[in-house]
């Protein structure tokens, strides 16, 4: 599977040369639409979009028809605004995605038309599922299927595994410390306990010496930010029975703990990415 990288770099060159493999299609990583809008069902975008975000991501192109041919959309200033319009809409909770950039058709029409490629992240345990107008989608064989039952629903949002491609939606969380805006709340504890399990099952079976030596320390990074989150609980409590009121600000004792975890949470997240090549 291409990485979203590679995708953000694309030219038009690179975008003609994806299409006319055989091998490239819509799949669990990659949809075509023609159009954004004149005409399209909003509904329609906001399954799609969905299935991504609660499954494991993925990529759209604007632009290309149901025979892989890049026939573009017109130039449009405000169709970042216009999808996220249709996004927010009968959608909950919201998802995360950008616009990584458009891409020119070598025409000699005018006005010119573009490309648009679009990414939408796999959502952390916390925001799954999402649901659109009232159902809940995923993505599986290159195409938007309804989740129908109470067993599937399970399986899919509450007992799934940690991957190593979900480290970015946990550094999304983890970097609200640096802002002071950390609430423990806000880390799904169910996504923090498969983490630990991944790191600990990954150390067992791992045979090569140097590799284990990173795993190890890996281990010892999240052990240390688990006990410094711990550890600013505990402060946040002390501080709610001594003041009758929300004390203001942030008393230098949270302010050392909150440094800390940063710290740690730097190295812990520099070291899975590199470890796991992300």
């Amino acid at each position: 599977m291409l990485k979203v990288a590679v995708v953000k770099k694309w030219d038009y060159n690179d975008l003609v040369d994806w299409l006319q493999n055989t091998n490239s299609m819509e799949d669990d990583f990659f949809d075509l639409k023609e159009q954004y809008s004149a005409g399209i069902n909003p509904a329609k975008i906001r399954k799609c979009f969905s299935s991504f975000a609660n499954t494991k991501g993925g990529v759209v192109l604007f632009g290309i028809n149901n025979l892989k041919v890049p026939i573009g959309c017109p130039d449009d200033p405000e169709m970042r605004t216009k999808l996220n319009r249709i996004l927010t809409s009968n959608l909950d909770p919201k998802i995360d995605w950008e616009m990584t950039h458009s891409i020119a058709l070598p025409s000699n029409q005018s006005p010119p038309r573009f490309v648009y490629i679009t990414r939408i992240k796999e959502s952390i345990f916390l925001n799954k599922p999402h649901i659109s107008d009232g159902k809940i989608y995923i993505r599986e064989m290159g195409e938007c299927k309804e989740v129908a039952t109470n067993s599937q629903l399970r399986q899919l949002f509450f007992t799934s595994p940690f991957y190593p491609e979900h480290i970015e939606q946990l550094t999304c969380e983890l970097e609200k410390i640096k802002r002071y805006q950390y609430q423990g709340s806000t880390i799904n504890a169910i996504y923090l306990m498969n983490l630990k399990r991944f790191l600990e099952e990954t150390l067992n079976l791992e045979k090569n010496r140097r590799k284990k030596r990173r795993l190890s320390r890996l281990n010892s990074y999240f052990l240390n930010i688990s006990t410094l989150i711990d550890s600013v609980e505990r402060e946040r409590g002390r501080q709610i029975i001594s003041q009758p009121s929300p004390p203001v600000g942030i008393t230098p004792t949270l302010s050392r703990l909150f440094d800390q975890l940063a710290q740690e949470t730097d190295k812990f997240i520099s070291l899975f990415q590199g470890t796991y090549q992300i």
